[in-house]
C-alpha cells in the first residue's frame, strides 16, 4: 500500500519543546531546504520517512519542525499504484510505501 499527500496540503511549524505527535501531526528534521523566493521548498524527514513540503519561511537542514495535515488530503493507493483505492492519484504528491 502506498500513501501521499500533496506538499501544499502540508502545514509545517516549528516543533515545540516538549509537544508530542499526535493524529495527523508529525515530528521531523529538515534534511534538505531550497529558498525559492517567497517560500522555501523542503525536505523533512520524520522517522525515516521523508516528506516534501513547501514553508512559508526559510529553514535550514538540521532544523526541528512539525507536520501536520487533514485527513481528507491523504490517498491511499494500491501496491502497485496503478489503481487507487480512496480517490484520483495526485501527481506530484508524496508517496510513502508500508
Amino acid at each position: 500500500v502506498e500513501v501521499s499527500i500533496r506538499p501544499e496540503d502540508i502545514r509545517v511549524s516549528e516543533r515545540t519543546s516538549g509537544a508530542e505527535p499526535r493524529d495527523n501531526r508529525l515530528h521531523g528534521v529538515v534534511s534538505l531546504s531550497v529558498f525559492a523566493g517567497s517560500i522555501t521548498e523542503a525536505e523533512v524527514d520524520c522517522g525515516g520517512v521523508s516528506f516534501a513540503c513547501l514553508l512559508p519561511h526559510r529553514a535550514a537542514p538540521g532544523d526541528e519542525v512539525s507536520l501536520s495535515f487533514n485527513s481528507d488530503r491523504v490517498r491511499v493507493l494500491c501496491a502497485e499504484g496503478a489503481a487507487v483505492v480512496s480517490s484520483p492519484q495526485q501527481e506530484g504528491a508524496n508517496a510513502l510505501e508500508t
